[in-house]
């Protein structure tokens, strides 16, 4: 039992010091690196842990950006296509009035 109190009190810590710092601390061999085999592997994969929350955090913000996009191509497509409408609708207004002008 106690073997896993001193595992879960370590990724409490782990957890409320940070993931940079943790990273930083091992790649610098601080204090985090001492204490045996052991200390560093779940180190380890706690960090392994967090690089997956981070990737599925951007991966999810990577689709995020790509339902924006689309929707903003697609506003803009519309937008093109009102334009146009807009334009055949002037141009058949002014032939309606030149016809009306040619009939007086």
């Amino acid at each position: 039992m106690a073997n896993q109190d001193w595992k879960a009190i370590l990724r409490a810590d782990l957890d409320r010091i940070g993931e940079r710092a943790v990273r930083d601390d091992m790649n610098t061999g601080g204090g985090l690196a001492t204490g045996g085999e052991d200390r560093k592997q779940i180190i380890r994969a706690w960090l392994r842990e967090q690089d997956e929350k981070r990737e599925a955090r951007e991966a999810a913000a990577y689709d995020l950006t790509q339902r924006t996009f689309n929707y903003t191509e697609r506003s803009f497509n519309y937008t093109q296509r009102t334009y146009y409408v807009a334009i055949a609708a002037l141009i058949a207004t002014l032939v309606g009035i030149a016809i009306a002008l040619l009939h007086l």
